[in-house]
C-alpha cells in the first residue's frame, strides 16, 4: 500500500520495474493468483503445532496455496539464488542508496543485522504457513546463503552455510 501511493502505480509493477528488472532475477515472479508458477516447492504444516491452530484435523497439510496474496511478499516467488542476487545488489548499493540502507538496518525496516558464528550478516527471515525464508548476506555483498524450506526450523543451518568455507 505504502508503495501504491507513494508511486501511484500498482506494486507488481513497480517490483518489476524497480527490482527485477534491473537484477534479471531468472525465477522471480510476483503471483497475484491462487495459483504458483510450476515448479515450485510445497509447503506443510503439522496439525500437531499448537502455532498452527489454523490448520486441524490432519497430521500434515499442503499449504503451497494458501499464503499467495495475503500480503505483497507473500506473493513474491524466487529461488533461491534470486534471493541472494536481490540482497547482494541492496547491500551494494545498486537498488537504493547506501544511506538508505543503513537507516533499514538501524530502524530494523526489511534489513535485519545478525550475529552469526563468522561475524556480522544483513538480511531477512520470514515464513508464512510452512515456507520459511533465511537470508544471510555480507555488508559488502561478497557472499550470501540462503535457506528456503518448508517448516519451521531454526537458523543455524543458514548460520553454517553463511560461515562456510567454499
Amino acid at each position: 500500500m505504502i508503495v501504491e501511493r507513494a508511486t501511484g502505480e500498482r506494486f507488481g509493477a513497480v517490483l518489476g520495474e524497480r527490482v527485477l528488472a534491473p537484477l534479471g532475477p531468472d525465477a522471480t515472479s510476483y503471483v497475484t493468483g491462487a495459483t504458483l508458477p510450476a515448479p515450485y516447492s510445497h509447503a506443510y504444516v503439522s496439525s500437531n503445532d499448537p502455532d498452527r491452530a489454523l490448520f486441524r484435523g490432519s497430521q500434515r497439510i499442503d499449504t503451497s496455496g494458501v499464503t499467495l496474496g495475503i500480503a505483497a511478499a507473500s506473493a513474491v516467488v524466487a529461488t533461491a539464488e534470486d534471493v541472494a542476487r536481490f540482497y547482494r545488489a541492496l547491500l551494494r548499493g545498486e537498488l537504493l542508496s547506501p544511506e538508505t540502507v543503513e537507516l533499514m538496518t538501524r530502524k530494523g525496516l526489511g534489513l535485519a543485522m545478525y550475529s552469526t558464528p563468522c561475524g556480522l550478516a544483513y538480511g531477512h527471515d520470514g515464513g508464512l504457513y510452512g515456507y520459511v525464508s533465511y537470508a544471510r548476506v555480507a555488508a559488502d555483498g561478497s557472499k550470501a546463503a540462503v535457506l528456503l524450506a518448508s517448516g519451521y526450523q531454526g537458523t543455524g543451518f543458514v548460520d553454517d552455510l553463511f560461515c562456510a568455507r567454499p
